[in-house]
């Protein structure tokens, strides 16, 4: 059994349709089912229902995509710490900011680390112009 198999397997149970999870795992479909296939083979059990279009799952394949999740989670898992490790850190990073605050954070940026506006900043006082012919010219005050 291969990882492959398994990630084939949660794309067609996630996409419902065996064209649309190829495409979603960069493979042809032939490619996908024969993958998938193979798998219903080693494992001595019919996972994917299957008619003139995709059907679903069996019950079998039900308890298949249920370890294949937990397998596929645990290697996500070993990369993270292996990589952590490696003395990288690694991750998602959410954040959440309340709706009052996003005027002050998008400033904050616009900033230099002493306070002072960027060039070119909403904040600064002047900015470099154009002329008609699109070539820089002197910076002009805005006030």
């Amino acid at each position: 059994m291969l990882l492959r198999q398994l990630e084939y397997l949660v794309a067609l149970a996630r996409e419902r349709h065996f064209a649309r999870a190829a495409a979603a795992c960069y493979v042809s479909q032939p490619s996908l089912s024969a993958a998938i296939r193979r798998l219903e083979h080693e494992l001595d059990v019919p996972i994917v229902r299957r008619g003139r279009r995709y059907e679903g799952l069996t019950p079998e394949g039900e308890v298949v995509l249920a370890w294949a999740h937990r397998i596929l989670a645990e290697q996500d898992a070993l990369h993270q710490e292996l990589s952590a490790l490696r003395g990288g850190l690694t991750g998602t990073l959410r954040l959440g900011v309340v709706p009052t605050a996003l005027p002050a954070a998008s400033s904050s940026r616009h900033r230099s680390a002493n306070g002072i506006p960027r060039p070119g900043s909403p904040w600064s006082r002047s900015r470099p112009s154009t002329s008609p012919t699109g070539s820089p010219s002197s910076s002009s005050t805005r006030r």
